[in-house]
């Protein structure tokens, strides 16, 4: 079973042929996972950022809710307070019609 020059040949074209291809294609899966890699590193960092943003506006508007409370807190102080002067008047001005 021998086989002819000619045939041995085509067999070694066709499969030097499909190696090429093998090449091409496993370059152009390297480029891809490069590109991909690429764009995974940039997302992160992307996430990152937008963690760092979201955290930074916690926390103001933590500072803000807290302002808020204490701005609150006070008027609610300087309220009881007038409440308590115009009480004192009305008690002194009662105490002063009955006598």
């Amino acid at each position: 079973m021998q086989q002819h020059p000619q045939d041995i040949k085509e067999r070694f074209a066709a499969l030097e042929q499909r190696i090429q291809r093998f090449v091409e294609l496993h370059n152009s899966l390297k480029s891809s996972c490069q590109s991909l890699v690429a764009e995974n590193r940039r997302l992160i960092l992307e996430l990152e950022e937008e963690r760092n943003k979201t955290k930074r506006l916690d926390e103001g508007y933590r500072n803000l809710k807290d302002q808020e409370m204490t701005v609150t807190r006070q008027q609610v102080d300087r309220i009881s307070l007038r409440i308590n002067e115009l009480v004192s008047e009305i008690d002194k001005n009662i105490k002063l019609i009955e006598v």
